[in-house]
C-alpha cells in the first residue's frame, strides 16, 4: 500500500479523501485493540456507545430520551421555554419574567397539594382561603358568616337589603311594607313615645262639619262619621272614639249615641251611651268610646244615633266638628 497522509502533503504520499458524511453504523475507523494485539475496524456508533447521532455543543439538534442529572443547574430564557400539553401540542404555556425588578431572583413555592393556579382576571371559586387585611371592591357576599363587630369603610352605597329588609342610611325603608321587626326581640319600653310616628297609633280619623237631623227611634248613621282602617297584626287593642260637641232635641228626650263595627243597624254594635235632654231644645255633648281587640285586616267603624221622641239635631261646623277616631293602644 502506498504511503498516505490523513491531511496535508508529504513526499511520495497520497492524501486520503475527506468524507462529507459519516454512517455511524456502517462506516469504520481503525483502532488498535490491545487484547487482540491487532488493528481492527470499529464503527462510530460502537466507538461512542450510541445508536444515534452524537450531540454537538454548537449544532442545532433535537434531543430525545435524555435525562439531566439531578445535580445539574439549568438556566433557560423565558422566551425559549415552552410547556406543551401531552395530548394536544397546540396547547402551550410560557412564563413571562419582565415584571421582576432588575437584579432580583423571585422564588415561587408550590403548596403541598394538587391544585389550580389562581388568575387575576379569571372567574374562579376559591375555597379554604383566609384573607388578611384585604381590600374588596363592590363585593357580592352570599350566605356569609361575619364575626367582626363592625364593618366599616364601604361607602360606595348607603342602602341595601338584609334578610329581605331594605335599609337606607341605617333606617328601615318605610316603603317596604313587608319589612318587620320581630317584637319578641325588643325589650319592654324599648321604643319611647317620642320615637313613635303618629301613624303608629292613629289608625284612622274623619270629621264632619254639617248638621245632622234625625227623628229615628232606631240607630242611624251620622252622615260623614264613618272611617275605614287597617288593623295591624299582633292582637293590639283598638279604641274607637266618637264625639259631637252639641246635640239638641225639640222635646224632652233621651238621645243614644253608638259605635258600630260595620253598617249601623245591621253590623255589630260595640258600645252605646245615652243622655237625657231635661228641657226641650236643651243641648248636650255626645262623647262615646269603644275598646275592642279585632283581628288584623280592614275594618269600617261608624257613629250611630237615635232618640226616643222628637227630632234630634247634631250641630257640627268647621270650628266645632264632629269626629270619629280609631287608635291602636
Amino acid at each position: 500500500m502506498a504511503n498516505v497522509v490523513i491531511a496535508g502533503t508529504a513526499t511520495g504520499a497520497t492524501a486520503l479523501p475527506v468524507a462529507s458524511t459519516i454512517d455511524g453504523t456502517n462506516d469504520y475507523i481503525p483502532i488498535y485493540t490491545a487484547t487482540a494485539t491487532a488493528t481492527q475496524a470499529i464503527s462510530r456508533s460502537t466507538f461512542l456507545g450510541v445508536t444515534g447521532q452524537p450531540v454537538d455543543i454548537s449544532a442545532t439538534q433535537t434531543l430525545s430520551n435524555k435525562t439531566l442529572g439531578v445535580t445539574n443547574t439549568v438556566t433557560l430564557k423565558d422566551t425559549l421555554f415552552t410547556v406543551q400539553n401531552a395530548a394536544d401540542t397546540t396547547k402551550q404555556a410560557k412564563f413571562q419574567l419582565s415584571g421582576i425588578t432588575t437584579g432580583n431572583t423571585r422564588t415561587f413555592t408550590l403548596p403541598d397539594a394538587s391544585d389550580t393556579v389562581v388568575g387575576l382576571a379569571a372567574t374562579q371559586t376559591l375555597t379554604n382561603k383566609t384573607l388578611t387585611s384585604p381590600t374588596v371592591n363592590a363585593p357580592t357576599i352570599t350566605n356569609a358568616t361575619i364575626t367582626a363587630d363592625t364593618v366599616s369603610g364601604f361607602t360606595v352605597s348607603n342602602n341595601g337589603t338584609i334578610y329581605g329588609m331594605s335599609v337606607t342610611a341605617g333606617v328601615l325603608a318605610s316603603a317596604a311594607i313587608a319589612n318587620q321587626v320581630n317584637t319578641a326581640a325588643l325589650q319592654t319600653n324599648a321604643v319611647t313615645a317620642v320615637k313613635l310616628d303618629t301613624a303608629a297609633i292613629t289608625l284612622g280619623y274623619v270629621s264632619a262639619t254639617s248638621n245632622f237631623v234625625t227623628a229615628s227611634t232606631t240607630a242611624v248613621q251620622v252622615t260623614g262619621l264613618t272611617v275605614t282602617v287597617t288593623i295591624p297584626a299582633g292582637g293590639r287593642r283598638v279604641r274607637i272614639t266618637g264625639y259631637i260637641s252639641k246635640s239638641l232635641n225639640s222635646n224632652i228626650s233621651t238621645v243614644t249615641a253608638s259605635i258600630w263595627d260595620g253598617t249601623v243597624g245591621s253590623g255589630t254594635q260595640l258600645e252605646s251611651w245615652a243622655t237625657t235632654h231635661s228641657t226641650a231644645s236643651a243641648g248636650t255633648g255626645l262623647n262615646i268610646q269603644a275598646i275592642v281587640q279585632p283581628a288584623a285586616g280592614a275594618k269600617t267603624y261608624n257613629f250611630g244615633i237615635l232618640c226616643d221622641t222628637g227630632t234630634e239635631t247634631t250641630q257640627m261646623s268647621a270650628t266645632s266638628p264632629g269626629w270619629i277616631l280609631v287608635e291602636a293602644i
